[in-house]
């Protein structure tokens, strides 16, 4: 499968879409979130400015990707083992990642037997 696509509803009314096409013609990294005043858009993997646009209004925000990407992930795991903090991915966050995914795909019936 090449490209995904999603539209959902969030609990609070706020809607959602995504779409992921992995055998495009070229590559694009781009996530944009559309609000009633304004939007945000940024990259995931690629060190690109964030910018927020309100109107007229625009600004961009450079923010450096460390050195090694995986360093606050591992950091917070090395806070989970010796500082007693509960890092922000845990089994229950994977789990509901997971049934987000297979909603998109149709794989309802593999996560429901889990839960």
């Amino acid at each position: 499968m090449n490209s995904v696509t999603g539209n959902w509803i969030h609990k609070s009314g706020v809607t959602g879409s995504g779409s992921w096409n992995f055998g495009s013609e070229k590559r694009e990294d781009i996530a944009e979130i559309y609000g009633n005043k304004g939007k945000i858009s940024f990259s995931v993997f690629d060190e690109v400015p964030i910018k927020l646009e309100q109107g007229s209004f625009k600004e961009s925000l450079i923010i450096k990707q460390p050195e090694n990407i995986q360093f606050f992930h591992v950091q917070n795991i090395k806070n989970h083992l010796v500082k007693n903090s509960i890092h922000p991915s845990t089994g229950s966050t994977a789990l509901h990642t997971s049934w987000v995914l297979d909603n998109i795909l149709g794989n309802t019936n593999k996560i429901r037997n889990k839960l």
